[in-house]
């Protein structure tokens, strides 16, 4: 076991270390969910997995996975997109700037549109049943046109404008737990002509979920330090609201048996959606200039449409998705990847998102690394803040 911890960590920092240093300004992922990441975020019809890190965000691939005890590596997915750059953060981080300190971030990374958030889980699965808990987080900050002008022309505190605003909103979840299972259902199957006919598999996955929301906004005095930040009316003096519920995604899975590793997906993802609402009230703040209209309804999550098809043989996996057909969360988001593994210790992996960009990453001795210019926070993406 030790020795196992051991070589998992080595890989990490060798990963991590050989990444960051032509990627700092980079989101990242490392643990179970970077294979996915680094191909695109394609990936809903393969099949191919390993004994750890098989994560998939199709239940229905847990019909094929192998048999017996699988432990999933921690997953911490990171993104930052605007102003708040990963190397700004690394830096505001370093120089020991308090997260809590809302007008700081406002004086830092009002210069445009700004999202930071970061994702992490752990699970296991035991043949076609899978646990996982997890949690997702975002942060938006909205500065006006006022306080982007000042932000862009050096940001000095003797001159703040007197209607600069700047909203920061915060959302997330956290899945307690995430349970999945799926069953493989032979389809036109005949005794004398086995290679004949295809196999169907079918996913469900119930997540239980917690959702939490909040939202401040940063005048004049707030950025100077006089005041703190004002809670938006909608949180009704708390620091935050929150819900709870139940969503479900359920998947296909097709395999021809003649198809020499051809497969084909289908997956929606919350057919079964939490009351996860939250609206935005403006009516009681004075002189409001902020960027977030008056009733404005932030739905976290979304039901979405999602197909994809995939190639697998040998070492070589080739998949490609169309995510979110409906523009649900999104435009309609186009997805390719591939990968090539190595032997048994070393993958190579890139795809191609036509709404993030380009991505790539590697793997090595079981631990998995992503980089891209701008990851998502969930590969299906399903949150819409």
């Amino acid at each position: 076991m030790m020795r196992s911890v051991s070589r998992w960590l080595t890989s990490f920092a060798l990963l991590f270390v050989c990444g960051g240093a032509f990627a700092q300004n980079y989101d990242y992922t490392f643990g179970s969910d970077a294979r996915a990441f680094a191909m695109g975020g394609a990936g809903l019809a393969t099949t191919r997995t390993r004994n750890t890190n098989i994560q998939s965000f199709n239940p229905a691939a847990l019909a094929f996975a192998p048999r017996g005890f699988s432990l999933y590596a921690p997953s911490f997915s990171f993104r930052a997109d605007g102003a708040v750059s990963t190397g700004k953060a690394y830096s505001y981080l370093l120089d020991g700037a308090d997260l809590g300190d809302t007008a700081d971030l406002v004086r830092r990374f009002s210069e445009e549109d700004s999202v930071f958030g970061a994702n992490s889980n752990i699970g296991f699965r035991y043949g076609a049943f899978e646990l996982q808990v997890g949690a997702v987080a975002k942060a938006r900050l909205l500065p006006n046109n006022l306080l982007t002008n000042w932000a862009q022309t050096g940001a000095n505190l003797g001159n703040v404008p007197a209607n600069g605003q700047a909203d920061l909103l915060a959302a997330g979840y956290l899945t307690l737990p995430s349970l999945a299972y799926a069953i493989k259902l032979p389809m036109g199957a005949k005794k004398d002509e086995p290679t004949k006919g295809y196999d169907v598999s079918v996913g469900l996955r119930a997540r239980f979920l917690q959702t939490y929301y909040t939202r401040y906004l940063v005048n004049q005095n707030a950025v100077l330090g006089n005041v703190d930040a004002i809670r938006a009316p909608e949180l009704g003096g708390s620091d935050y609201l929150k819900d709870s519920g139940l969503a479900a995604d359920i998947g296909f899975l097709f395999r021809p048996r003649a198809g020499k590793g051809v497969n084909a997906a289908l997956v929606v993802s919350n057919f079964v959606k939490p009351g996860s609402s939250y609206r935005a009230l403006n009516a009681s703040i004075p002189n409001y200039n902020g960027r977030v209209g008056n009733g404005t309804e932030f739905d976290l999550l979304q039901t979405t449409l999602s197909a994809g098809a995939a190639y697998e043989s040998g070492g070589l996996t080739l998949a490609a998705d169309l995510m979110d057909v409906t523009s649900a969360t999104r435009p309609v988001d186009l997805r390719f990847g591939a990968e090539q593994r190595i032997g048994r210790f070393f993958a190579a992996r890139g795809g191609y998102s036509s709404n993030t960009g380009i991505t790539f990453g590697a793997g090595l001795f079981g631990i998995d690394v992503a980089f891209g210019e701008r990851l998502p926070l969930e590969l299906n993406k399903t949150i819409r803040f």
